[in-house]
This record gives structure tokens, sequence and C-alpha cells, in this order.
């Protein structure tokens, strides 16, 4: 899978993507070198700047946002 995502990369890109999967906290690894590689570099800048809005706390545009979220609504009993 690596090694396929690194050979759809141009050949510019694949220092950097060769450095990003030996540095990156196996914690981080997924969305890092996965998902970022897989993008499209004008879709990694929206994510990102996505990502940075909900840092801040602005969750416009998210599907669940924490602030307002319901309390669970109880399940119904069987009489």
């Amino acid at each position: 899978m690596l090694g396929d995502i690194r050979a759809a990369l141009p050949e510019e890109r694949r220092e950097e993507f060769d450095k990003v999967v030996y540095d990156t906290p196996r914690d981080q690894f997924v969305r890092r070198v996965v998902l970022d590689r897989a993008l499209p570099p004008e879709a990694r800048e929206e994510a990102e700047e996505a990502m940075e809005r909900v840092r801040q706390g602005d969750y416009t545009g998210a599907a669940a946002s924490p602030r307002r979220r319901s309390a669970p609504r109880p399940c119904a009993t069987a009489v």
C-alpha cells in the first residue's frame, strides 16, 4: 500500500514522502502518511484550513458540533 502511494507521487515529492513515513509518530501515521499524501495539494489545503477552524472552536460546517449535541434519548422499554 505505501509503495503504491509512493509510486503514484510525482518524483519530486517522493523524498518528502520517505521522510514523513520514517519520522511520523505511530498515532498520527494514517492521517499524515496515507490520507495527506492521497489527497491532491488543493484538497490538503482545504482540509488543513477546516482542521484549524475546528481546533479554534469553529464547528461551522461540521457534521456534529460538540456544543450542539443533545442528551441521549432514553431507550424505549418493552412492557
